[in-house]
């Protein structure tokens, strides 16, 4: 009789205990960098906390009131300005000082509000504020009254930043059809009176890319940003007013993600304007560097920090602090603070105790060509992160031998995002299980190049198909898995494809976990929101309109 070792053996990872952690959303400096505020959802409930780091005594800033921005998918929730720091809570916009026990309204829309940010002044904040059918960045005092137009031109707006002299003010803007990571761009006004008085010149005349988060150097002479017109999502310094380009990178890896919020950072300047830290991704694991003006030269933060494989949220303080949430596959998330030696001490930990760490399930990039039922862009290598399992053992008549493992593949949502070396409780439950995973991010994922995004232009449902096939084949042939224990997992446009996946290869995979999955893409047109109304049109082609919805 075969005896084979069960791959649902116990764990030391229990559901409830994955299910028991925070979730942080921003992180910011205030009072000149002493005091560290970030948002944390619990529950379903948004919290600020302040604290000085790592210090005794961290303290919830609002009670009453629930964090939440409300626009698209959220983001975008609070902002600081010393001691000020303004917040969303459902229509609101509050003033919180942190000097003072009851948070202020100041606004209250008939719409969804993002992105409060206070000029440098504290005289005027500036947001972003939406409806159904239209969408506006507006200006409004501080001590009361109404909001006013500050720009309707565009469908979207996102990422407001105010220049130090709080005379202009940049963001970036785009129209429909397009999602903010395949066009969109820069836009700076001068601002005199918490008004818009003319519109400067944009860095780009042409904007057949992708722009992210225009920010003024603190002097207030450049002006950074992000844009993926050479392919890849690079740095780009320009001089202010004059807007001449001074630095270019050109590195194939990513320095963005695509804007599925508001709020998103990915880079922050030194207080003396002289370089600035960038959060770069290559291949699904995120690293810290800093670019450094006058040398013109990208540098490495080595230390510590390089073992947090997924971060975001990058802030620098006036000492040059650098705050950031990250994670690993073996480090739950976490508020951190770093410098340029990469020390890292954790200003909140989103899990109590220790997780148990385990370094042989942290992913390693993989790559596989398309096999021969791919299409015509096959020449394009597929990616995904490998979680390798140990093969199990199996005896019979006394003879001990080695059989591959069960494995899951994962295929993530968006569909034109990625998956990240994060800690990923659903990877944690699988692999402490005796699963490998794969995690899939199939042609036309973020993350490698716009080139690589643009593969699934016109062909959801299809590239994204074939790589879900091609991925099992490429576990089974590198003896990564049992031919015959290959499970699927997806939600959303990951539950589209995976349904697709077990439609178009029967009996292939051993099951699947689809999680509010996408079924019926024309009942999706009439349900979705303003953001994503056009989304389809680029992924699959332009559907039958049916008199509601896009």
């Amino acid at each position: 009789m075969n005896q084979t070792r069960s791959f649902t053996s116990k764990s030391a990872v229990r559901p409830e205990q994955l299910a028991d952690k925070l979730r942080f959303g921003d992180v910011q400096w205030a009072e000149n960098g002493e005091v560290l505020i970030w948002h944390e959802c619990r529950s379903d409930r948004g919290v600020l906390v302040a604290a000085r780091p790592f210090q005794l005594g961290a303290r919830d800033l609002n009670r009453e009131y629930a964090v939440r921005a409300g626009v698209g998918y959220g983001g975008g929730d609070f902002s600081v300005h010393g001691k000020q720091v303004l917040f969303v809570s459902g229509p609101r916009i509050l003033r919180q000082s942190l000097d003072e026990t009851e948070p202020v309204v100041l606004y209250e829309s008939d719409g969804d509000i993002a992105s409060p940010v206070l000029s440098p002044s504290g005289e005027w904040m500036v947001f972003v504020e939406s409806w159904k059918d239209r969408e506006r960045l507006a200006m409004a005092g501080l001590e009361g009254g109404s909001a006013v137009d500050f720009y309707t031109s565009s469908d979207f707006n996102m990422q407001p930043n105010w220049h130090p002299s709080g005379k202009f003010l940049t963001w970036v803007s785009w129209e429909h059809p397009y999602m903010p990571w395949e066009r969109s761009r820069i836009r700076i006004a001068e601002v005199s009176g918490g008004k818009r008085v003319r519109e400067l010149s944009s860095p780009e005349a042409e904007y057949d890319f992708a722009a992210f988060q225009p920010v003024f150097s603190p002097d207030g002479n450049c002006l950074a940003c992000v844009t993926d017109r050479g392919g890849w999502a690079n740095l780009r310094i320009y001089s202010f007013p004059g807007m001449v380009l001074l630095h270019e990178m050109k590195e194939p890896c990513e320095h963005s993600q695509p804007a599925w919020i508001q709020g998103m950072r990915t880079f922050a300047w030194t207080p003396d304007s002289q370089a600035v830290y960038l959060i770069r991704n290559c291949s699904g694991i995120s690293a810290l560097a800093r670019y450094n003006l006058g040398e013109s030269s990208l540098t490495l933060v080595g230390g510590e920090v390089e073992k947090i494989s997924s971060l975001a949220q990058i802030s620098v303080s006036p000492a040059g602090q650098i705050a950031l949430t990250g994670s690993s596959p073996s480090v739950p998330p976490r508020v951190l603070v770093t410098n340029d030696s990469g020390t890292v001490k954790a200003a909140r930990k989103s899990l109590p105790g220790e997780f148990p760490y385990d370094s042989k399930y942290n992913p390693v990039p993989v790559s596989w060509k398309p096999g021969k039922q791919a299409s015509s862009d096959a020449d394009h290598a597929c990616h995904g992160l490998l979680y390798k399992a140990e093969a199990e053992e199996t005896s019979a008549e006394g003879e001990v031998k080695l059989k591959p493992p069960p494995a899951v593949i994962r295929i993530h949502g968006g569909p034109t995002s990625s998956y990240a070396a994060e800690f990923d409780p659903d990877v944690r439950f699988y692999t402490s299980r005796g699963f490998s995973v794969l995690a899939l991010n199939y042609r036309g994922s973020s993350g490698y190049g716009r080139e690589y995004r643009n593969l699934l232009t016109g062909n959801w449902g299809v590239t994204d198909v074939e790589d879900v096939k091609d991925a099992a084949d490429f576990l089974v042939s590198g003896n990564l898995a049992d031919r015959y224990r290959i499970f699927l997992d997806g939600g959303s446009a990951g539950g589209f494809t995976l349904l697709l996946s077990l439609i178009r290869n029967p009996g292939f995979f051993r099951g699947g976990i689809c999680r509010y999955g996408v079924a019926d893409l024309l009942k999706l047109t009439e349900d979705t929101h303003r953001f994503e109304a056009h989304y389809l049109d680029s992924l699959i082609g332009k559907l039958p309109r049916t008199g509601t919805g896009m």
